[in-house]
């Protein structure tokens, strides 16, 4: 999680670059509004202002933005062949980081879209993220959104917002 908190660090400082050139990197880009992924499972909508990322059609997505000197992200990542919330939470708040410096402020049973899903909003070195975990199909689905401690009261409506617009596809 260390490196996904410097790797969320290091986009947030290249987001208004991103926003006044043409991207030139290699992968897929995607402006706000209705995402959809590529391979059709799930939509999501992300309010204006908002910029995508992804380095293969298909892979973890990232997006970002920037309000009031205060930077967001939300990335989303969907992973095989998980089966227990209990392994994904472990995975989320110990992979990558020190767990010492995990703190977590909150735990809570949702239903994203009719799935039962988890939420954790947790703190790490003056971050603040919450994180949606959820298996659908045998596969670990998780919605990361964070930003610094100071902009959390600027983004979580917008977080909320797009939480509440996650839809599966439906057969």
């Amino acid at each position: 999680m260390k490196k996904k908190f410097l790797a969320i660090m290091i986009l947030l400082f290249i987001a208004p670059v991103m926003a006044q050139v043409e991207q030139t990197v290699g992968g897929y880009n995607y402006n706000s509004g209705l995402f959809k992924d590529p391979f059709d499972r799930f939509s999501v909508n992300f309010p204006a202002g908002w910029l995508g990322h992804s380095e293969e059609k298909g892979g973890p997505v990232e997006f970002i933005t920037c309000k009031d000197s205060h930077f967001a992200s939300c990335s989303i990542k969907i992973l095989k062949a998980q089966d227990s919330l209990e392994k994904v939470k472990k995975m989320v708040t110990t992979e990558g980081v020190d767990p010492k410096k995990v703190n977590i402020l909150s735990e809570a049973d949702i239903t994203l879209d009719g799935c039962s899903a988890k939420c954790l909003r947790l703190t790490q070195e003056g971050m603040v993220a919450d994180i949606y975990y959820f298996i659908k199909d045998k596969k670990a689905y998780i919605i990361q959104m964070g930003t610094d401690s100071k902009g959390y009261d600027i983004f979580k409506k917008e977080f909320k917002s797009i939480i509440d617009t996650f839809k599966f596809k439906r057969d």
